[in-house]
C-alpha cells in the first residue's frame, strides 16, 4: 500500500480554516495535485475562494509543519508576497482559476519516476491545468494526461516547476511565443528578446525560489528589446513573457 503524505501547519487553526471555508461552500472549489513514485503519494491543495487572495490569507493559507526541505514533497508557494514560505494547503481568489500560474516545490530523487496527476477538481471543466516543466520546456495539460519523468538529478525545492490555470478564454491560445528569440547575454548582464511583439507584453523575472524580482513593459515597436540584469546576483532565474494570449516560461543562469 502507497504512503499518502500530508504535513501542515495552519496559519491559525484547522478549525478556524473549516470554519472559514464553511461561510460559503458553494462559492469554494478545490484542487487537488497529486505527486507520486512506485511507493508514496504526495498531495497539496489549491482552494479558489471569494474570501482569499494571490497573497498570504490567514486561516486560509497552511504553511508545512518543518521543512520539506528532505525526502519526497510536494508544496506550492504564494503567487503574491512570496517570501518563500511552502504551503501544502494555498487558497486564492475565487475566479483566479481563470489566469493564475502557481510555483511548486518538488523533492524528489535522481532515477526514481515521479507522476503529476490531478488527485480532484471541482474547478469548471472549461478551465484547462498545465503543468509547466521550465528545464525540459514542456507544458502538460493535467486534465488530459498525466506528466511523467525520471529525473537526472535529485529535484529539490521551487524554480522548475509551475502549475498553471487557463479560463476558456485563453486556453485555446498559442501559448509558446515560438517567434521570439531570448538570449541572455552574460558579458553585458542583459536580457535579449528578438522578435516582432503582437501586443503588449510584460517580461518577468523570478529567483529559483519563486519570488518575484522585476517586471518589465517590453516596447511593441521594437524587434529587440535589451532588459538590463545588473543589480542581480549571480545565479538562477526564471524568465517570464506574457501577454493577453501567450505566455512561456525559461530559466537562464547569471553568471
Amino acid at each position: 500500500m502507497k504512503k499518502i503524505t500530508y504535513f501542515v501547519l495552519l496559519l491559525i487553526t484547522t478549525s478556524l480554516f473549516a470554519q472559514n471555508a464553511a461561510q460559503d461552500a458553494a462559492a469554494i472549489t478545490n484542487f487537488k495535485l497529486k505527486l507520486s513514485n512506485e511507493t508514496q503519494d504526495y498531495l497539496t491543495d489549491i482552494y479558489f475562494s471569494e474570501y482569499s487572495s494571490l497573497g498570504l490569507d490567514p486561516g486560509y493559507d497552511a504553511a508545512f509543519f518543518g521543512s520539506p526541505t528532505t525526502g519526497f514533497s510536494l508544496y506550492t508557494q504564494l503567487v503574491e508576497s512570496n517570501e518563500g514560505i511552502p504551503f501544502t494547503i494555498q487558497a486564492v481568489g475565487e475566479t483566479d482559476y481563470n489566469d493564475v500560474t502557481i510555483p511548486l516545490g518538488v523533492n524528489a530523487e535522481l532515477g526514481v519516476e515521479v507522476r503529476f496527476s490531478i488527485q480532484t477538481s471541482s474547478i469548471p471543466e472549461t478551465v484547462a491545468v498545465y503543468l509547466d516543466d521550465t528545464v525540459a520546456n514542456t507544458s502538460t495539460l493535467l486534465t488530459e494526461t498525466d506528466y511523467v519523468l525520471t529525473p537526472s538529478s535529485d529535484l529539490m525545492g521551487v524554480g522548475r516547476f509551475y502549475l498553471r490555470f487557463v479560463g476558456e478564454n485563453l486556453a485555446t491560445t498559442h501559448r509558446s511565443f515560438s517567434d521570439l528569440s531570448i538570449i541572455m547575454a552574460n558579458n553585458t548582464k542583459e536580457l535579449i528578446i528578438k522578435g516582432q511583439l503582437k501586443a503588449a507584453t510584460v517580461c518577468t523575472v523570478f529567483d529559483i525560489n519563486g519570488r518575484l524580482i522585476s517586471k518589465y513593459a517590453l516596447d511593441i515597436h521594437q524587434n529587440e528589446n535589451r532588459l538590463s540584469l545588473q543589480t542581480m546576483n549571480a545565479g538562477v532565474y526564471i524568465i517570464k513573457i506574457k501577454d493577453q494570449k501567450q505566455e512561456n516560461a525559461m530559466k537562464v543562469i547569471i553568471d
